[in-house]
């Protein structure tokens, strides 16, 4: 007989089944370790600060309070400081810092306020040292210290609005080169990694390039805790920049890792990272779509309308710290350079401590001159106020 035309189809390979099999499972292992590998690298990353970590509930402590008491406390405009603790052992009842020189803020006025952060505070050195205090001793006259640690330039500017009533002849405005990063936030925890409720004011452009206050939020607790990530989804909050997902490129660690991974490489922290600089000198960029520098500006600007329509001198004084110093040693440059040419534009009276203190260190260790946790240690606070006594003097404004 003929062969048929048609022959019957090739039996299937018993073998393919399994093949199949362990492919897959050489896959999936394949992807575990893929997904351990970029989870234990960012959790390094978050270690080093170059990725979002959501913030966490500091241990009990005299300070720790619930999110009802917190409301009950704060501040309404600015946030901190709390007016429960003034007169106590960080701030005297007018909620300056402790003074030595004149430690009764109604027995003495204020010849000098000044405002800023905690650099202008002084922390980790102690009140008799804290460069206020020495400075009062030299122009033998109070100086009142409203330096808030924590603060942004911008609340540090609120605070010296709200102060109308201040008797000081001279305002000083401080301003540390990492604080513009603070100044694009409206909660401070985002960029600490702690869950204390910092929220705060920020400024905004308008269109026509004046300022605007933004109030800090006024949200539920179970709407912060999706604001930072604590629980998902993550809230948007409105003008907020260092949320994940948000403006500034924070990515939660969160599975799958591996892509959680990749869009970290858009954060601020990783681009600075790649280009060798401190991740806030990218804030300083004119033209930055966050308009940092643009703000900061308008910011010192509005003091000092502000104090001479009150019939006081105004002075800015900008601060460097420890990454700052680095870079310039590497680059000669400074990493808030086109700020001094935004203030000089708009003649706006400062001093830039920056050099002062790179010609202080000279050759020797920059950490010999910081506080373990990045302040200026007792020699640079002193450095500090003669610096400012000495511009005093050269502006004939210490008091008589």
């Amino acid at each position: 007989m003929p062969p048929s035309s048609s022959s019957p189809a090739k039996a299937q390979d018993p073998r393919l089944p399994k093949k199949l099999l362990f492919i897959a499972i050489g896959l999936l292992i394949l992807f575990a370790f893929a997904e351990l590998l970029t989870y234990a690298s960012g959790r390094f990353l978050q270690s080093k600060y170059r990725m979002y970590a959501v913030p966490v509930v500091p241990q009990q402590s005299e300070t720790t309070r619930s999110y009802a008491d917190y409301l009950k406390v704060r501040d309404p405009r600015l946030g901190w400081p709390y007016r429960v603790n003034f007169g106590g052992s960080v701030y005297d009842s007018s909620g300056a810092r402790n003074s030595p020189a004149f430690p009764d803020p109604a027995a003495s006025a204020n010849a000098i306020a000044l405002f800023g952060d905690s650099f202008a505070y002084g922390a980790e050195v102690d009140d008799e040292h804290a460069w206020g205090n020495q400075l009062a001793r030299q122009i033998g006259a109070r100086v009142g210290n409203f330096g808030v640690p924590g603060y942004g330039t911008d609340q540090a500017y609120l605070r010296f609005l709200s102060m109308d009533k201040d008797p000081a002849p001279v305002v000083i405005l401080t301003h540390l080169s990492e604080d513009i990063v603070r100044m694009l936030t409206r909660d401070w925890d985002l960029l600490q990694e702690q869950s204390y409720y910092d929220f705060k004011p920020r400024f905004v452009l308008n269109p026509d390039g004046s300022l605007r206050e933004v109030p800090l939020p006024n949200v539920s607790e179970q709407e912060y805790r999706h604001s930072v990530g604590i629980e998902t989804p993550v809230l948007p909050m409105e003008y907020e920049n260092f949320q994940p997902g948000g403006a500034a490129g924070a990515t939660r660690l969160s599975f799958p890792f591996t892509l959680a991974l990749l869009r970290n490489l858009g954060s601020y922290q990783m681009r600075a990272l790649f280009a060798r600089r401190p991740d806030y000198m990218e804030f300083y960029q004119r033209g930055h779509p966050l308009h940092g520098l643009e703000i900061s500006a308008k910011i010192f600007e509005a003091f000092s309308a502000t104090a001479r329509q009150r019939g006081k001198t105004p002075l800015v004084i900008l601060l460097a710290n420890r990454q700052d110093i680095g870079y310039f040693h590497r680059t000669h440059t400074w990493t808030y350079a086109n700020l001094v040419q935004a203030l000089d534009a708009a003649h706006v009276d400062y001093i830039d401590f920056g050099p002062t203190l790179l010609s202080y260190i000279g050759d020797r260790p920059i950490p010999d001159f910081f506080a373990p946790l990045g302040h200026y240690n007792d020699a640079v606070n002193k450095l500090l106020a003669d610096t400012v006594h000495a511009a005093l003097r050269s502006r004939n404004l210490v008091p008589r």
